[in-house]
């Protein structure tokens, strides 16, 4: 075999190898900024749907589907005055922890990742019906009830 070969071979394993190594570190990256930019959209949707409704009179309502993101376990719609109202039913179990994150900063949609992390977000003038979570792509309504917009899963 020829000597040039053999240093050619063992040459293209060390590329492959260090492509595989520091081109992993890369796609989780992105995978991240990719998970991150979806439940910024997602918010965003969900703060668009508010303000709409918002501009309709008392009583209206509109549906809004929700999206979950592939990183998230579960999006939660909670009372942050009342957090630690659970509703095992709607998904929602907590613990003090949460409770008292939620309660302190006044989120009203919090996030539950993979990861065991929590995020959460203050949607302003939103509240639901009953504290709940979503696991998947699901159907919630948005209704204005004047000084507030409550939210809750639909009956369809």
């Amino acid at each position: 075999m020829n000597v040039g070969l053999i240093f050619g071979i063992i040459f293209a394993i060390i590329v492959m190898g260090m492509l595989i190594v520091f081109g992993m570190q890369n796609i989780g990256s992105v995978i991240e900024v990719s998970c991150e930019s979806h439940i910024g959209q997602e918010m965003i949707n969900i703060e668009k749907a508010v303000d709409k409704v918002r501009t309709f009179s008392q009583g209206s309502s509109i549906e809004l589907i929700v999206l979950v993101p592939s990183c998230v376990e579960r999006v939660c719609f909670v009372d942050p005055q009342h957090p630690e109202i659970e509703n095992k039913k709607g998904g929602w179990m907590t613990n003090d922890f949460i409770s008292d994150l939620v309660s302190s900063n006044g989120h009203n949609v919090v996030l539950l990742k993979d990861d065991g992390s929590y995020d959460g977000y203050t949607v302003s003038k939103l509240r639901p019906v009953e504290n709940f979570c979503i696991t998947t792509k699901e159907k919630t309504v948005l209704r204005n009830m004047g000084s507030r917009i409550e939210i809750s899963l639909s009956d369809l």
